[in-house]
């Protein structure tokens, strides 16, 4: 069974942090979940690269906020074994990094069409292989967390846990 989260950070080490998560909308990560010999993980995607990270390592940092099964069946482990390692782009990094520091910067990116290569919902997004329906309208390299947990919770395809 795979599941596809939905988290925000716990909480912010340093204060620079906590007043830009003030000034900022909530930051949203996405990920991918499974049981593997009755124990949870997560699969995502961070600045070490994609990476598998036990549920409760992964619960230290992060607060779930909605999970939901994928009901169609998906390629998981072979999205994994392809995935394993993998970076963001440079470009995609160094976006990431200063929308977290100047939250203006993906909506002034999204507004002069720049795209970056990847981000987690795109990363969360590529492991249909076109099963699920509800994602065919978003696009496969410019997904938001929006896009994908307003799909989740309008679709059949998905149910909470």
């Amino acid at each position: 069974m795979a599941t596809i989260i939905f988290s925000t950070a716990k909480r912010y080490r340093s204060k620079l942090f906590s007043l830009i998560k003030f000034l900022s909308h909530n930051r949203e990560h996405v990920a991918l979940g499974f049981t593997r010999d009755k124990n949870k993980y997560v699969f995502h995607l961070t600045f070490k690269g994609a990476i598998i990270t036990p549920i409760e390592k992964f619960m230290k940092y992060n607060v779930i906020f909605k999970e939901f099964e994928i009901i169609p069946p998906v390629p998981l482990n072979s999205f994994i074994e392809q995935r394993m390692g993998e970076f963001y782009g440079k470009l995609s990094g160094w976006i990431t990094l200063s929308n977290l520091c100047f939250p203006f910067v993906m909506s002034l990116l999204s507004l002069l069409k720049i795209k970056p290569a990847y981000n987690c919902a795109n990363f969360a997004r590529q492991v249909d292989d076109g099963s699920i329906k509800s994602w065919s309208h978003i696009d496969f390299n410019w997904a938001t967390s929006e896009q994908l947990l307003a799909a989740c919770e309008t679709s059949n395809e998905f149910r909470i846990q």
